[in-house]
């Protein structure tokens, strides 16, 4: 396979490695996937080696990167872009104890966060919502479960989650969480770690039990499923 082969040997054809890397990154965009990542960064040093990079090839691998959450590779790439395109991600720190499966960034400040576990609760029923803080109905969503007494059951059992992109969203975010302690927004730390839930559109609710997914709804307002959450927390 094309893809492989950048890895295994040297492609000797740069307008073909070229071709190959914008081909991979389009494919990653959709993807998040590690594995797209790891033939891009092949691609993308077979291009440096014969002196190929532009501009957009390291913005490109560089955002990709993020994606995956390899910050400190996406920070040394970044002197690359003097114009300050890429400003510093924050220095991911992980406890020793940690899995792989439901990994989260929890941003401390720009220059700083934690990568945790989401953990299921077996046989309870817990929220994962799917969101993001420059998403209106993401924020008007919010803004109802934190306001409203109805919601409640909602607000006391959500985790919420942004998508991995190739830009971390990070101001945004630690000022989200610092007017809303309650309901703190937390970045996907792959895609892979989350591949349980089937889409990454925002808003999206999804009601879990354990890991088992139960049911879900996108959007705001969703009378429909709300109502439908409600009902098996009452049951």
């Amino acid at each position: 396979m094309s893809k492989v082969s950048a890895c295994v040997r040297p492609i000797d054809d740069v307008a073909r490695a070229d071709d190959l890397f914008r081909a991979t990154a389009f494919a990653e965009l959709y993807s998040l996937s590690e594995s797209d990542v790891d033939t891009l960064g092949c691609l993308y040093q077979e291009l440096s080696r014969n002196g190929k990079t532009s501009r957009w090839h390291v913005l490109t691998y560089a955002g990709a990167l993020v994606t995956v959450a390899r910050y400190a590779d996406a920070n040394r790439l970044s002197k690359h872009v003097p114009d300050g395109r890429m400003p510093l991600l924050p220095e991911l720190t992980a406890a020793p104890s940690l899995s792989k499966g439901w990994r989260f960034i929890s941003l401390e400040n720009e220059a700083h966060a934690d990568v945790r576990n989401w953990t299921p609760l077996p046989d309870q029923l817990q929220i994962i919502a799917v969101v993001h803080p420059a998403c209106a109905f993401s924020v008007r969503a919010l803004a109802d479960i934190e306001s409203r007494e109805d919601l409640r059951q909602m607000r006391d059992h959500l985790l919420l989650v942004v998508p991995p992109d190739a830009s971390l969203p990070n101001k945004a975010l630690l000022t989200w969480n610092g007017t809303h302690p309650d309901m703190p927004m937390h970045v996907m730390y792959t895609r892979d770690d989350w591949q349980a839930l089937p889409s990454l559109d925002t808003p999206t609710f999804y009601l879990m039990s354990g890991t088992q997914l139960v049911q879900t709804f996108e959007g705001w307002p969703n009378a429909d499923g709300v109502i439908r959450m409600q009902a098996a927390f009452s049951q």
